[in-house]
């Protein structure tokens, strides 16, 4: 009984009115994928904010939310969509299309990931692929959050461990809309969640911007009209024989999309953890074995339940072989005009902080090593403690350490049991 993961990041070349096919080798077939992208020539940083997360799974559902921005001084600078596709690809937000749509298949040996472009371009896509004999199930549903209160999805089929949320995803692709909204939540329980939303809005030469992140929720929507306020806000209550139930607290006038991916089978954690205010190895102790795949997510900021006007999202993910990479999509902040928008793309980071104003970096992390109790991060920090969430995937299997095997044990029997007592 295995649990199997690979993190990775694929360029996808595009040309106008033709389709393509990229043939991803594994050393195992993937039940589930998680996907984010921008388009961009090549690694580091790049001007425009054309991206998008996705996630599918073998034989159930795929889908996923993308966006543009532009610094086109025009009323339709910012646009978002939704697609029941594993990847699409936004044009110019004042042509507001699809330029490339993307769909996953499996096989024993990877995934394949097939698409149709629009115009030319180079699309750079990060993955990370969970598969193995002990993730015995995997599913991928949508919802809507249209009302507050309580909301139960049943009829998964299995119990679910871990639960992945991307708000404004979900549904077949209808026409874009005007403003951006993306952000992703992940829980293995009501006590332990987090998420982080980004909103933006753009007219007649002036912004607002809003992010949020929580760690009592799966949904975070901010609120555009008035800083402070939250838009939607869902926290998880319960993990359910076949689903799961979330508390809507608040809910926008207009439903919300909401597409989730249910995994059980192996062994989760979800929690927080905060760079240090000086460089050097921060290690978390607080997962409780040694993954075999993270999934990490930040907006860059110290941890607070306020909403801030920040627009920064940084989603990144690394595996057991070390192999690690991270996307940062953002806007400039508090409403400076033009917007700017930039992407910038890392192979090796976990965790990066984009300087919204210029397109440098505030602090990074790089994965230093998977331990037996988690993983370990080398920072480069700038003196603030920035939060960041994460997802750790593991076998059942996975190493614990000495004495969290031992816990329970009387410390007489201990003793007798250290080979070296």
């Amino acid at each position: 009984m295995t649990f199997e993961a690979a993190k990775g990041v694929l360029a996808i070349v595009s040309r106008a009115s033709r389709s393509g096919r990229h043939v991803e080798e594994l050393p195992f077939r993937p039940r589930a994928l998680v996907l984010w992208w921008s388009r961009q020539t090549t690694l580091g940083v790049a001007s425009g904010n054309r991206g998008g997360i996705g996630i599918a799974v073998d034989g159930s559902e795929q889908t996923c939310s993308a966006w543009a921005a532009d610094d086109a001084l025009a009323p339709a600078t910012l646009m978002q969509v939704t697609s029941d596709t594993a990847l699409v690809g936004m044009e110019d937000a004042a042509e507001p299309r699809a330029a490339l749509r993307g769909v996953v298949s499996y096989n024993d040996r990877g995934f394949v990931l097939s698409w149709s472009g629009g115009v030319d371009g180079v699309w750079h896509v990060h993955y990370l692929a969970l598969g193995g004999s002990e993730l015995h199930s995997a599913a991928v549903g949508t919802l809507a959050l249209d009302r507050p209160g309580g909301r139960s999805v049943t009829g998964l089929g299995f119990a679910p461990e871990l639960l992945l949320f991307l708000p404004g995803a979900g549904g077949a692709e209808a026409e874009p809309t005007a403003g951006l909204s993306y952000g992703v939540g992940v829980t293995t329980g009501a006590t332990r969640q987090a998420a982080v939303g980004v909103v933006a809005q753009a007219s007649g030469g002036t912004s607002v911007v809003r992010s949020g992140q929580r760690t009592d929720a799966v949904v975070v929507v901010p609120e555009v009209e008035s800083l402070g306020e939250l838009g939607v806000l869902a926290r998880l209550t319960s993990l359910d024989p076949s689903g799961f139930t979330l508390d809507v607290s608040r809910a926008a006038p207009e439903p919300l999309p909401l597409a989730y991916l249910a995994l059980a089978g192996g062994r989760y954690a979800a929690g927080t953890d905060t760079a240090p205010r000086t460089s050097g190895r921060s290690k978390t102790g607080s997962v409780g074995f040694e993954p075999a795949a993270l999934l990490t997510f930040s907006w860059g900021l110290a941890g607070s339940a306020d909403v801030k006007d920040i627009p920064r999202l940084c989603v990144g993910g690394a595996d057991r072989r070390g192999n690690a990479g991270c996307l940062s999509w953002a806007v400039r902040s508090r409403g400076v005009w033009p917007l700017e928008p930039r992407v910038r793309s890392a192979d090796g980071s976990v965790v990066e902080v984009m300087d919204t104003e210029s397109g440098n970096l505030h602090a990074r992390a790089v994965l230093d090593g998977i331990r037996p109790h988690g993983f370990t991060l080398d920072w480069d920090a700038d003196g603030t403690r920035r939060q960041f969430a994460y997802a750790a995937f593991a076998s059942e299997a996975a190493r614990t350490p000495l004495l969290r095997r031992l816990a329970g044990v009387p410390r007489r029997r201990r003793m007798l049991r250290l080979p070296f007592a």
